[in-house]
């Protein structure tokens, strides 16, 4: 084979190793946290994976404050529905804030950093 049909065929193989790349994972948070003088706020967020909610993954959430030290908060979420991860985290002021979302399930990882204006909830 001479080397000018190498070149289709190459480019055919790359093509089709791509095929086989994992799908990417989205994250969205539907319902942010607010403000609560001395209590928790429930939030939800939802991840998709290729379009379809992503069930089953071990979902964890760490706030920090985006230009003050607040320290950091730590929240387990629970999935209420395939996709659909809940909890509470109980902030100390509004204001902006990032949140980096840890998604884990076997082997497949994913760390997604949003950042969100959290609002006065009462």
């Amino acid at each position: 084979m001479t080397r000018p049909a190498l070149i289709p065929l190459c480019v055919l193989a790359a093509l089709l190793a791509g095929c086989g790349a994992p799908a990417s994972t989205d994250v969205t948070l539907t319902r942010p946290p607010v403000f609560r003088k001395g209590g928790a706020a429930p939030f939800t967020l939802q991840l998709h994976r290729g379009g379809a909610p992503a069930s089953g993954y071990a979902v964890s959430a760490q706030f920090s404050m985006a230009r003050m030290d607040h320290g950091q908060q730590a929240v387990t979420l629970k999935e209420a529905a395939p996709g659909t991860y809940t909890g509470e985290v109980a902030l100390p002021m509004g204001g902006e804030w990032d949140v980096t979302v840890n998604a884990t399930q076997n082997r497949d990882t994913l760390e997604r950093t949003l950042t969100l204006r959290v609002n006065d909830g009462g």
